[in-house]
């Protein structure tokens, strides 16, 4: 058996353990298989051979959940997932050389106009982005995201870009400079190996010298780039859909070229901190930022410290600051771009869809139980990391069918504590946050205003949504009375079924629990969208109506059958028998029935409450 196939163990296992089973309860089935053996002397008697056996059936039952638990996994082939990409250490001369050639590739394709632009929207997003709207779908186990955001711009950065679109750019004989390209080299840099600042290696920085051949640039003007979406290091993201506000497609940079749009936008501030200058210490920033896989904070900050050390008595203090903010998100994030045309005026909307997880399913005992019974999640949790980039933040999320939103609130993702308000003033004073609370909606509405302006924490909140009352716990505290009231009467007019089983009885008894489910449920997903208390419901009913027609099939013992009432109302009501078993099954019911009964008075009086206070139509004028 050692070479057997692990199922083929397992079945063999668990047949031996049923044999062993019946041995141990079976009377004389150990004295039959083995007659002779219990003859012997010094062998054990028939009771001592059955604890035996159980005990063997017990360890033959553990071997196979061992074999076939490890059967099911290995059929899983888990482990052969390729896992986390490798980290592979560049050398820094290759790295500046992708790093200089994306830059170029970038500096022919777009204007200098549209590359300032997208570096001020990433650098200061708040400027820019004067609306946010996050609508989050639930689509089967995971949620869609569509966030709409709307942009504005000055009136020098259109003019800008709309002058650049008209006229062609100075060359002198074929050689071109943009107004923002790749780092610049002087020659008297260029033939020496490197600076004594440890941060060349031995190489010199490449210069940006670019060729072209038209009149502009060769870039085309009638584009702008957007820093659509941020994300961390190592985030995937799923379904990533982007448009314009009517709805046409937008066009994705590849990451070769969003590394060096974000590369220029390093260059610029780099150059506003340190000049034109000190290439080698540009490129250590740029390998930073560019690094495989995630970087510390702590480390960035001393790589970066350590890196501008040579220089950081040439720069100013608050630009100094500010660079080392940008290379210090960069080193953490990275950038989705997106090519979008030009606006007609000076605002905008952008639009992108993706698909997140549900976070959080099992973070309760009571959500972790909703997912091991198969019913559907009913509690979200969303991170609020977009209020931090814009000066206005709407969420909106819709509940579903018979369905209000129950609890929403915001917390701390690290610590679960609640945020309230004297916290939201503490980030800051201009910040404002507000949500549709206890106003029984069929849709969750949290806006914000100003986060900007505070320092970003990681905030996650909490939408708690519940079917409305009545709904299937109504239909199924209906149910459990009527199932307690038959069981309880059958307890006292059938006390005894010595005469005969009733088809008709029992037929009826038995179909108490399928009539509840097809009852309450219309359908499946019905069902699985009500509360842990409506399926328990319906368990204990179909329970205690099984329980009840076994005891009524089975001939009752003298002593399950015993007489009620007071001795006094004899010559009224006479000798009134009862079954107590049935009667005990009964007295489960009506708890089940009183249960769900005082849990639909709570959520109907709750309900009506929020109704008769915040939807009134005097609040209408409010």
């Amino acid at each position: 058996m050692d070479g057997a196939r692990p199922a083929t163990r397992a079945i063999a296992n668990l047949i031996l353990a049923a044999l062993l089973v019946a041995v141990a309860v079976v009377d004389g089935l150990a004295s039959w298989l083995t007659p002779a053996m219990l003859e012997r002397p010094g062998w054990p008697d028939e009771s001592t051979v059955r604890i035996g056996a159980i005990a063997l059936a017990v360890v033959l039952i553990w071997l196979a959940r061992r074999s076939t638990k490890r059967h099911w996994r290995a059929q899983q082939r888990f482990e052969e997932a390729p896992g986390k990409p490798l980290i592979d250490p560049e050398d820094r001369r290759t790295a500046d050389r992708e790093i200089h050639e994306a830059m170029v590739r970038i500096s022919k394709k777009y204007p200098s106009s549209s590359i300032r632009l997208f570096g001020q929207m990433l650098v200061e997003p708040a400027r820019y982005q004067v609306r946010v709207t996050d609508e989050v779908e639930p689509v089967g186990d995971c949620l869609r995201v569509t966030v709409s955001t709307t942009y504005t711009s000055s009136l020098d950065d259109l003019a800008e870009l709309r002058r650049q679109a008209g006229e062609s750019i100075p060359t002198q004989r074929g050689v071109s400079t943009p107004a923002l390209v790749g780092p610049r080299l002087p020659s008297s840099q260029a033939a020496r190996p490197g600076r004594p600042d440890g941060n060349s290696s031995g190489a010199h920085a490449p210069a940006a010298v670019l060729t072209m051949t038209d009149d502009r640039n060769g870039a085309e003007p009638r584009l702008i780039l957007v820093p659509m979406i941020t994300a961390t290091k190592g985030t995937m993201m799923d379904n990533v859909d982007t448009s314009d506000g009517d709805g046409s497609a937008l066009p994705f940079l590849s990451q070769e070229d969003a590394r060096g749009v974000v590369a220029h936008v390093v260059q610029a501030e780099f150059e506003k901190t340190f000049g034109q200058d000190h290439l080698s210490v540009l490129y250590a920033l740029l390998r930073l930022v560019f690094r495989q896989g995630r970087v510390r904070l702590a480390e960035a900050y001393t790589y970066f410290d350590r890196a501008v050390a040579s220089v950081r008595n040439s720069a100013d203090e608050e630009q100094l600051t500010k660079l080392r903010q940008t290379c210090a998100f960069l080193v953490r994030n990275y950038v989705i771009v997106a090519e979008a045309p030009p606006p007609t005026g000076y605002k905008w909307v952008l639009r992108y869809t993706k698909t997140i997880p549900m976070y959080g399913r099992v973070s309760t005992p009571g959500r972790r139980r909703r997912v091991r019974y198969g019913l559907q999640p009913n509690s979200f949790v969303i991170p609020l990391n977009l209020p931090f980039t814009t000066n206005s933040y709407h969420f909106r999320m819709q509940a579903g069918p018979n369905s209000y939103v129950k609890a929403h609130y915001v917390q701390s993702a690290k610590t679960g504590k609640t945020i309230q308000q004297d916290a939201i003033k503490k980030l800051s004073k201009q910040a404002y946050l507000r949500v549709r609370h206890q106003q029984a909606l069929p849709y969750a509405h949290l806006y914000t205003r100003r986060f900007d302006t505070c320092k970003p924490k990681d905030l996650v909140m909490q939408v708690i949504f519940d079917e409305v009352p009545p709904g299937a716990l109504g239909l199924t505290c209906w149910l459990a009375t009527l199932s307690a009231f038959v069981i309880t009467v059958l307890a006292f007019m059938v006390p005894n079924n010595a005469s005969g089983v009733s088809g008709d009885v029992l037929a009826f008894l038995l179909a108490i629990s399928p009539v509840a489910a097809s009852f309450v449920g219309y359908s499946m997903e019905k069902l699985q969208r009500s509360s842990l208390t409506t399926l328990a419901g319906l368990l204990i009913i179909g329970l205690t109506s099984v329980a009840a027609a076994l005891l009524y099939v089975r001939e009752a013992p003298a002593r399950m059958i015993q007489t009620v009432g007071p001795p006094a109302l004899d010559p009224l009501i006479g000798h009134v028998l009862v079954n107590v078993g049935v009667l005990s099954v009964g007295l489960a019911a009506i708890i089940n029935a009183l249960y769900l009964r005082w849990r639909l008075r709570d959520e109907l009086t709750h309900y009506l409450r929020l109704l008769t206070t915040k939807n009134t139509t005097a609040r209408m004028f409010r």
